[in-house]
């Protein structure tokens, strides 16, 4: 019979494993062929993109994918939200990430201005959620923009 000690630390090891397995680990910029793919693709794209840099985070079951694009435009149009995200569904698998979140700037991030990217979301037939909803960040399962950008 196993005895009372050994049970518990059967018990701590799984419960430990377990929590190891659902820890976020991260990652900014282009530390991984993820990132660097979908950095290549954005900044090769003709869409008029002056900057682009991706990040993931894992956690648990899934990949959460970060973009953030720069353009000289004072604004983001429904078809360059729609070439940025078809771009990203082209350079990765769809079914590696979770949920995917884009963030666009008008000049350089750091010194940019954030832009609207919710209502070129609404545009393209996303649910872009609450009207209280900051309007510089589109966040979406990438089940969702797969279907989106197919239909």
């Amino acid at each position: 019979m196993i005895g009372r000690r050994t049970r518990l630390g059967i018990v701590a090891g799984i419960v430990a494993l377990l929590l190891a397995a659902c820890a976020p680990t991260g990652s900014n910029g282009g530390g991984n062929s993820m990132e660097h793919d979908v950095t290549a693709a954005l900044r090769a794209s003709d869409l008029g993109i002056t900057a682009a840099s991706a990040d993931t985070q894992s956690a648990g079951f899934g990949t959460d994918l970060g973009i953030t694009v720069s353009i000289d435009d004072a604004a983001v149009s429904a078809d360059l939200l729609r070439g940025i995200l078809q771009t990203v569904v082209d350079a990765v698998d769809p079914d590696d990430v979770r949920n995917l979140r884009v963030h666009v700037y008008q000049g350089p991030q750091a010194s940019g201005r954030a832009l609207d990217v919710l209502t070129p979301a609404g545009e393209l037939g996303f649910d872009t959620g609450s009207p209280n909803r900051p309007k510089t960040s589109f966040e979406q399962l990438m089940t969702t923009v797969v279907d989106v950008l197919g239909s």
